[in-house]
């Protein structure tokens, strides 16, 4: 397994969890894919379960997790940061599966309490 991250990604430790929301469209599994090979762990999300399957087919659970919600909705986004830093510890990046738009947690815990 290489330590690499995905290009054009921060400099992070292969030990950061990374909530990737819309991972249910190709370009969200793509980044996936490079997220697990790069050692990191993964939360991925979509609306519905289903759009998941392909992404833990093959994967072990202690590197990937996989939580159906509606991120538009701020108490289903609150439940899945939740669940997922229960299950992995502090998640380090949020991204957006469909844009590639990367955000430090710090931010998305902020916007949630204002």
């Amino acid at each position: 397994m290489t330590s690499e991250p995905p290009s054009g990604w921060p400099t992070t430790t292969g030990n950061d969890v990374v909530l990737v929301v819309h991972a249910d469209c190709d370009a969200g599994y793509e980044l996936v894919q490079e997220l697990l090979a790069s050692g990191r762990r993964v939360v991925v999300t979509a609306r519905y379960a289903v759009s998941l399957s392909r992404i833990l087919l093959g994967k072990s659970s202690a590197d990937v997790m996989a939580i159906a919600a509606d991120v538009d909705e701020q108490a289903q986004r609150a439940r899945l940061m939740q669940r997922a830093a229960d299950r992995f510890g502090h998640i380090a990046w949020v991204v957006d599966g469909r844009s590639g738009m990367l955000t430090h947690t710090t931010s998305v815990v902020e916007s949630d309490a204002a």
